[in-house]
């Protein structure tokens, strides 16, 4: 048995466990999930998606331009009359229900009728009204006119028993004049129904103690039942739990496509309204680890972690536990990943790992006559390892561009060569910065290396770089 209820919310979060030594690693997924359906879930396979089961989805109506002669236009939804004899569906429970059975109106002794007995074969259900003993049933068990079968033939003895000033039984009209009807009554077809009885989705069934049209698929009231209506605000409002930090919305992270992720053992969460965090599954990724300095703008090292999704789907944004050597590091933001899409994960600062950088300036005049000032910059960077196993480490320096014509930006030959980027940077996808280079060192235990680059910016004697001419 499936049904729909509201009351429940999830985001994801994520546990990276990393080997400090090799860089391997291993991606969790996990889910922080609140319900408050008025049930617990005990043992259940739960699903997570990102799509709103309860919104409400109707097909476009597309229409079509047709050459050729002129067609009636295509009639609207289908509908169907309920079926013949719905009033006896209710025979046994207004039998069974007493006068002073809660939530049944107080009924005299005589509304209370034994069902009808079976009649004679032959036409002798047609006879006179005094020949009939049985009482006419109720009137709410009668089902609504505007919903009776279109073209049933109703009882000789329905129609007398309807008495004169009582609304005859839709088909009367059409049959009025067989059985007894004014002379000349032309025959009338049963109303349309209207548009609110075509949008099947929003109509409700009309229980056994419905005033009218029991039975029956009718529009839902305007207003819900306080009650109802208090039990759906409490089962709403988890959608408004603070969530984890770095947590982002599903709706929010899938973009335009849903996902569906389902948990790979049964899990348990009671329906109290507060987070509850349970495993999902493990994730197929491939990790690089790497350590990323710019001693420019900051002389410390940061562990990074490059997270390659390898799995079939994608992954959703939201927080990620980073482990390495089994203890925890720190909470990162983990971006959405699509298949194949690569994205660094800043682990914090590796304090055995050091750098020192120096940069020094010299400014003197060439051309004739001086008319040129050279402005020439020399930079030199110390790496040393300090832990127990090697390391990967990527220096970072940035060379000035200019969009003068009149100034011109000279590199020196960086020992060991350093590169430029042909695309963004990793974690840096939104905005390429121009100018960029790089190196990257591999350094055994205890190791140092010292690199060295430098570049000249050539600019006219009457002219100076904003800021001053020292860039260091």
């Amino acid at each position: 048995m499936e049904y729909h209820v509201p009351g429940a919310t999830w985001s994801p979060v994520y546990q990276l466990r990393l080997d400090g030594r090799s860089g391997a690693g291993t991606l969790v997924l996990r889910a922080c999930v609140a319900q408050r359906t008025g049930e617990d879930w005990a043992g259940v396979r739960l699903g997570l998606s990102t799509a709103d089961l309860l919104r409400r989805a109707d097909l476009p109506e597309l229409r079509s331009l047709r050459i050729g002669r002129r067609q009636e236009e295509p009639t609207g939804l289908s509908w169907r009359e309920p079926p013949a004899g719905l009033a006896d569906l209710f025979a046994a429970y207004d039998a069974a229900v007493t006068p002073r059975s809660p939530g049944r109106p107080l009924l005299p002794p005589a509304a209370i009728t034994p069902p009808a007995p079976a009649p004679p074969a032959g036409g002798a259900a047609y006879g006179a009204a005094s020949d009939l003993a049985v009482p006419p049933a109720p009137a709410a068990a009668q089902p609504a006119a505007s919903y009776r079968p279109r073209g049933r033939a109703v009882p000789h003895a329905a129609l007398k028993a309807a008495g004169p000033g009582s609304a005859a039984p839709d088909g009367a009209a059409e049959f009025g004049r067989a059985f007894g009807g004014p002379a000349g009554a032309a025959p009338t077809a049963p109303p349309a129904p209207g548009a609110d009885l075509l949008d099947y989705a929003r109509l409700t069934l009309a229980g056994p103690d419905a005033p009218e049209g029991r039975g029956t698929l009718r529009p839902a009231t305007a207003g819900a039942h306080p009650v109802a209506a208090e039990y759906r605000r409490r089962a709403d409002a988890v959608a408004a739990l603070p969530r984890p930090a770095h947590a982002v919305d599903v709706r929010v992270s899938a973009g335009s496509f849903d996902y569906r992720f389902d948990t790979a053992a049964p899990v348990d969460v009671a329906a109290d309204g507060r987070w509850h965090t349970v495993p999902v599954s493990e994730v197929p990724v491939s990790t690089e680890f790497e350590y990323v300095c710019v001693p420019a703008v900051d002389p410390a090292v940061f562990g990074t972690v490059l997270v390659t999704n390898t799995s079939a789907h994608a992954l959703l944004a939201g927080p990620v536990d980073v482990m390495v050597d089994g203890d925890f590091v720190l909470t990162a933001p983990l971006p959405t990943l699509a298949p194949g899409q690569r994205q660094a994960v800043g682990v914090g600062v590796a304090e055995s790992v050091r750098v020192a950088r120096r940069a020094h300036m010299r400014e003197s005049a060439a051309g004739m006559r001086g008319g040129t000032t050279v402005l020439d910059h020399t930079v030199e960077i110390d790496v040393a390892n300090r832990l127990p196993y090697p390391v990967v480490v990527q220096v970072r320096e940035r060379v000035p561009v200019s969009a003068d014509k009149d100034v011109r930006i000279e590199e020196h030959k960086a020992r060991p060569p350093w590169t430029s980027p042909d695309r963004p940077l990793d974690g840096q996808e939104d905005d390429y910065v121009r100018g960029v280079r790089s190196w990257r060192v591999a350094l055994e235990p205890g190791s140092t290396a010292t690199l060295n680059g430098g570049y000249e910016i050539r600019v006219p004697a009457g002219k100076a770089v904003v800021g001053g001419n020292r860039r260091n």
